[in-house]
C-alpha cells in the first residue's frame, strides 16, 4: 500500500481554491447585510436618558440649527485661511498678495452694473444713481462668494478638505 503524494502544484491549486472559496463566501455575506441607519446624535443626557434633536423644543432646535450652521461656515472660512496661508508660502508671497493672486476679486464693470440694474429695475424701482454704489457693493459680495465656492470646491474635489460634520447631515 503506497500513500498518495501531493506534488507542489497540487497543494498550491488547493490553496488557491479555498482562498478563492473564503473570499467569494466573504462577498456575498457581505452584499447581504443591510447598511446600518444612521443613529441620531445625542445632544446630552438628561437623568440617564439620551436626548436627540427630537426631544428638544421647536424652537430651540432652531437656534440649534444656527449654531450648526455658524460653526460650519466658520470652518469653511477657517479652511480657505489655511489654503490662503499655504499659497503664500508656497509661492513666496506675502499673505494679501497671495489674497489678490488667488482669488482674483475685481470691482464690477460699469455694465455688469448697468445689466444688474436693467433686470431687476422692477424691485430696485429707484433711479440708478441712487443705488449704483449698493449695486457694487452687492457685486463685489456675490463675486466673492462664488470664489469662496469655487476654492472650496476645487479643495474637496482634490480631496485636500472635508469639512465634519457636513452642515446637511444633521436636521436640525
Amino acid at each position: 500500500m503506497s500513500k498518495p503524494s501531493f506534488d507542489r502544484s497540487q497543494f498550491i491549486m488547493m490553496f488557491f481554491a479555498f482562498s478563492l472559496g473564503m473570499v467569494l463566501s466573504n462577498l456575498l455575506s457581505q452584499s447581504k447585510a443591510e447598511a446600518p441607519e444612521p443613529a441620531a446624535e445625542i445632544l446630552f443626557t438628561y437623568k440617564g436618558i439620551d436626548k436627540t434633536e427630537q426631544d428638544i423644543s421647536t424652537h430651540l432646535r432652531e437656534a440649534l440649527s444656527g449654531l450648526v450652521a455658524e460653526r460650519y461656515a466658520l470652518l469653511e472660512r477657517a479652511a480657505l485661511e489655511q489654503y490662503l496661508y499655504d499659497y503664500a508660502e508656497i509661492e513666496g508671497l506675502e499673505v494679501a498678495e497671495a489674497g489678490e493672486k488667488l482669488f482674483k476679486l475685481e470691482e464690477p464693470s460699469k455694465q455688469e452694473v448697468s445689466e444688474f440694474f436693467t433686470k431687476n429695475a422692477d424691485k430696485i424701482k429707484k433711479p440708478f444713481f441712487e443705488v449704483e454704489s449698493e449695486i457694487k457693493r452687492q457685486l463685489v459680495v456675490l463675486k466673492a462668494q462664488q470664489a469662496k465656492r469655487e476654492a472650496l470646491d476645487y479643495l474637496a474635489s482634490r480631496g485636500d478638505l472635508v469639512i465634519f460634520p457636513k452642515a446637511d447631515q444633521n436636521n436640525y
